[in-house]
């Protein structure tokens, strides 16, 4: 996955991206349609979802790689804080560095994200 920022999206995509996270966590992903989303964006264009993502799979793709983004940049940052360090074979600082990210992750702002 190739890592996608806020500032890499256009208004349109990242509002795309966003409606269809929501609509995904309430109906799962194939109990939405591209139309849906992109109606549910403002969009006047029901092809907007295939103009920017190429299909519903990419843009279930890019979604990921926008959320899983923050995550691994922090755990870049604690795995070479750990190596710096020569704790590479400490166990439970590791774990710690793996996991720490995404629960912060999940306790930050929860209205925005689903």
């Amino acid at each position: 996955m190739n890592a996608i920022t806020a500032q890499e999206l256009a208004a349109t995509p990242l509002e795309l991206l966003l409606v269809a996270e929501r609509l995904f966590s309430v109906h799962g992903v194939a109990g939405v349609s591209t139309r849906e989303i992109a109606r549910a964006a403002g969009q006047k264009n029901h092809s907007a979802v295939a103009y920017h993502f190429g299909s519903k799979e990419a843009l279930v793709e890019k979604i990921l790689d926008y959320r899983q983004w923050p995550i691994n940049e922090r755990r870049e940052a604690l795995l070479e804080g750990l190596e710096a360090a020569g704790r590479t074979r400490d166990v439970r600082a590791l774990v710690h560095a793996l996991a720490a990210p995404f629960i912060e992750e999940l306790s930050i702002d929860q209205d925005a994200s689903h």
